[in-house]
């Protein structure tokens, strides 16, 4: 990485699994005497449930969960440092920046694969059902389904908070041993009876040649959130490796100004 302090290199984004011991793990939970929930995943009745994510995952998880009449637990804590309804990869107001599924795939609902077109349409905005639509319109549509799926929760006298902070750890709580204990970035635990995990594409995968630079300051995991690439100076010359549509995100917002971009796959 010669002259990096010249040379940004942004790594587009991509499904992410990693073995780290500190990375939350992709947690459920089953066992006796559970009342079946969405999906006919068994959930404890009068639980206390967190869902770790806010974003679209996320969202879709609780428009899910909101649907099922049987679905009753105490409490619903969605644990994510941003706004949610957003994510990561939606949260932006550019309308350059296009989504990398269609409409029908990005759809909340499983069972409505044109929840999303009908939403669009009512809103003014007549798409196909295998158009690629905006970033930014797919997060009010994630923002407005999450919003609904609180209302159904509430009427139905479910206390559904938001707390604003990364999850770190799940752990089996000591006592009762039927619980869980999730750590919080900013010092705090939560217990809960079940815990869903629902962060989606939240790392892009780093490549193994960059992956002892992973903390330099000029290496940009991912493109978004994309106010990071803005804030790059306006004359200087970038990198972004992949040629695919996160990297395309990349290069529109980064040439914007008078920077140099190139990108760089092994795909044509």
């Amino acid at each position: 990485m010669a002259d990096t302090a010249s040379l940004p290199i942004v790594v587009p984004s991509r499904p992410f699994s990693r073995d780290d011991k500190h990375r939350t793990p992709r947690t459920s939970r089953t066992a006796r005497n559970e009342k079946p929930a969405a999906n006919g995943h068994p959930l404890t009745a009068c639980g206390q449930l967190v869902v770790i994510g806010g974003g679209a995952a996320a969202t879709a998880v609780l428009h899910q969960l909101a649907k099922d009449a049987g679905f009753r637990p105490e409490t619903v804590t969605v644990v994510d440092p941003r706004p949610v309804g957003f994510g990561l990869a939606f949260g932006t107001t550019d309308p350059k920046l296009r989504c990398n599924t269609s409409v029908d795939v990005t759809a909340l609902h499983r069972a409505n694969r044109s929840d999303l077109q009908c939403y669009l349409a009512a809103r003014g905005w007549p798409v196909g059902r295998s158009d690629f639509v905006p970033r930014a319109l797919v997060a009010h549509y994630c923002r407005e389904r999450f919003a609904r799926a609180q209302r159904e929760l509430k009427a139905r006298g479910i206390h559904m908070r938001h707390v604003a902070a990364r999850a770190h750890t799940v752990r089996r709580a000591h006592h009762p041993a039927d619980r869980y204990r999730i750590t919080l970035s900013d010092g705090s635990a939560l217990e809960a009876t079940d815990v869903v995990v629902a962060v989606g594409g939240d790392q892009p995968l780093l490549p193994e040649v960059l992956r002892e630079h992973a903390d330099h300051p000029d290496l940009l995991i991912g493109p978004y959130p994309t106010e990071r690439l803005r804030a790059l100076p306006g004359d200087a010359r970038v990198l972004v490796l992949g040629s695919k549509l996160s990297a395309v995100d990349a290069a529109l917002v980064l040439c914007r100004s008078d920077r140099q971009v190139t990108l760089c796959s092994p795909f044509r």
